[in-house]
């Protein structure tokens, strides 16, 4: 049987210099993937959202399509003799939306994936898109319904009907203009015209009381 020094039959470690090597490399490549992920995970989320406020709206549609040519309220009176928001109207979230009986809110499928969950791991569906209620006259103690109806939208390819928010209403007053919410990190929020297109808007855009963006939430301009 043939022997080996003891040395010979000894395994070569990796120097300082090679472990210091090898941990720069995976430095650099976690560099360039994370970032990368990231933006997989973001460009995914933004379709979904977009997909979403396509829906949303295709369901405002049906619902004129069925009350005489009105959009879903932003607030109504129901049958049960309670008033409640555009979001929480079972007539429009089961009806319209796919929403399971006795569900309250916009159904699960609906919302944002960007949106942190309650503490119980349930979802706020009232911070999830806000209607525009830019020219909608009278107030949550108003009789009756109250929102738009389609006779009241000069140019549905130009005005939004509901953006990214932290609340379910907004309109072009500043404080109100702040509820919106950019969730990307890139200053643009998702939003969906009355005609159904989507678009991209940044708080600027919101804010330019001119003749060029002004229609984006004025519907009767």
């Amino acid at each position: 049987m043939i022997s080996f020094p003891l040395q010979q039959r000894r395994r070569r470690g990796f120097t300082l210099i090679e472990l210091l090597t090898i941990i720069g490399i995976i430095g650099v490549l976690a560099a360039l993937v994370f970032p990368a992920v990231g933006q997989m995970r973001g460009s995914a989320n933004r379709t979904k959202v977009l997909s979403n406020l396509r829906k949303l709206q295709s369901a405002n549609v049906m619902y004129a399509q069925e009350n005489d040519g009105r959009y879903v309220p932003v607030w109504d009176n129901v049958p049960e003799g309670y008033r409640l928001q555009w979001y929480a109207d079972y007539r429009f979230t089961q009806a319209m939306l796919g929403n399971a009986s006795g569900q309250w809110g916009l159904p699960d499928k609906m919302t944002d994936p960007r949106v942190a969950k309650r503490a119980d791991g349930t979802v706020n569906t009232a911070i999830q898109y806000a209607m525009n209620t830019q020219q909608i006259g009278g107030g949550w103690s108003a009789a009756g319904p109250t929102g738009y109806r389609v006779s009241d939208i000069a140019t549905p390819s130009s005005t939004i009907v509901f953006i990214t928010a932290n609340n379910w209403l907004f309109d072009a007053s500043p404080s109100s203009i702040n509820r919106v919410e950019y969730r990307n990190g890139d200053g643009k929020a998702e939003a969906v015209r009355f005609d159904g297109s989507v678009i991209l808007v940044t708080k600027a855009q919101l804010s330019d009381g001119s003749a060029t963006n002004r229609s984006l939430l004025n519907p009767k301009e």
